[in-house]
């Protein structure tokens, strides 16, 4: 196993412009860099970079391979592989330390096949083409009848139980970025008075219980760290 790195490519949690445009994140972004901070994460990644970059050598083609195809573990496209799949509820592992992953509408697995969500007759999006057509708010997922259907339909129960629990939690994504700032400045080392200072308002920050919500934040950012609707 590779050592474990002191620096996981974290922006400085102190700054919220050192995150970038988070208003353009995609669902699957949020995911991802909610999934990359968790530890058991990045010490499977650690754990089988070396083994599976090491099957890549061995390929004929590895030569032609380019940097954007993944060919070593400091590629961005790189994933882990691990002998039983899917883990983390991924295909494979990208490296925890690349914030900007090309593959993520790949990357997260589900039994059944794809997810079509309703938006309306007026919606129209050239990037998301589809020839299904739905009222907004409805639903239809795909099934494969030349596959067991039992887990199919287990997994679609999961996934529509997520996508309600998901409009749900759609009205707290404006709290997103606080949650990873707090998930981050712990990890770097702070107290909880000081990432109170940092991330509370200040009225909030003048209470005497400021340090006891800013662990709650925490709390409910390392929540959905394990708890991301699938």
């Amino acid at each position: 196993m590779a050592s474990i790195p002191t620096d996981w490519g974290l922006p400085d949690w102190r700054d919220s412009s050192a995150y970038g445009n988070v208003s353009e994140w995609s669902e699957l972004r949020w995911r991802w860099e909610f999934t990359r901070r968790r530890e058991d994460v990045r010490t499977t990644f650690l754990q089988y970079a070396d083994e599976t970059h090491k099957s890549l050598m061995a390929s004929p083609r590895y030569a032609e391979m380019r940097p954007e195809d993944g060919k070593t573990p400091d590629d961005p496209s790189f994933w882990a592989m691990t002998p039983i799949e899917p883990m983390f509820g991924m295909i494979g592992i990208p490296n925890p330390r690349i914030s900007e992953q090309p593959l993520l509408d790949h990357l997260f697995t589900k039994s059944h096949g794809v997810v079509h969500i309703g938006h309306g007759k007026d919606y129209l999006d050239f990037e998301e083409w589809t020839s299904v057509f739905l009222p907004k708010g409805a639903v239809a997922i795909e099934f494969d009848i030349n596959r067991p259907l039992a887990p199919q339909i287990k997994s679609a129960e999961v996934t529509l139980a997520g996508l309600a629990k998901l409009k749900q939690r759609r009205r707290h994504r404006s709290k997103w970025l606080t949650y990873l700032r707090a998930l981050d400045g712990k990890e770097a080392g702070a107290s909880w008075s000081v990432i109170a200072s940092v991330l509370l308002g200040r009225a909030q920050r003048e209470q005497l219980h400021a340090p006891q919500s800013a662990s709650e934040i925490w709390d409910q950012a390392h929540s959905l760290m394990f708890n991301w609707p699938d």
